[in-house]
């Protein structure tokens, strides 16, 4: 029985050299992402920042194995309790390392380590975390399974939930 996600065959995923030696990663500042996608992140070990002034969380974070964390900065932010009251879309206006376990305030500080000190494997899973939740819907939609050496794309069609097969590719 074959996987239905990628696990072993799943894309790797590297930093640029200007990524190494910085403690931002500026491919996805400035992109507005569904807060629901955002939200989505929490399901692969992100969590939300703590909320500041009007119950309002400013940044998600994914705790790093040596400690510290990776930040992503919202705006306009998520208020606890009714996610969508800020707007349907959060911009990543920053995205960066931070020496706190729980995320940073809203941009790195001096003493930030650079992102050249992530193993390659974490450096990876956090770039296709970010990748992923910012793609536009169409370069990441359709894929349900693979199953003998082919995949199966899937598209919701109709009342109550049809599904429609839309084609069929081999690996």
């Amino acid at each position: 029985m074959l996987q239905p996600f990628d696990q072993l065959g799943r894309a790797v995923h590297a930093l640029t050299d200007e990524e190494k030696n910085s403690s931002t990663l500026t491919r996805f500042a400035g992109i507005d992402v569904p807060t629901g996608k955002v939200l989505g992140l929490e399901r692969r070990g992100w969590r939300r920042g703590a909320p500041q002034d009007a119950g309002v969380q400013h940044w998600i974070y994914r705790t790093l194995p040596g400690g510290g964390s990776v930040t992503a900065a919202l705006d306009p932010g998520i208020a606890v309790g009714f996610v969508d009251a800020l707007g349907e879309n959060q911009r990543f206006s920053g995205v960066f390392l931070s020496t706190h376990d729980e995320g940073g305030d809203y941009w790195p500080r001096p003493e930030s380590p650079t992102f050249a000190e992530l193993d390659a494997v974490t450096a990876s899973e956090l770039l296709r975390d970010l990748t992923e939740v910012t793609a536009p819907p169409s370069a990441v939609a359709g894929l349900v399974c693979r199953v003998g050496g082919v995949v199966a794309g899937w598209t919701r069609v109709g009342h109550g939930g049809r599904r429609s097969r839309t084609g069929l590719r081999a690996l």
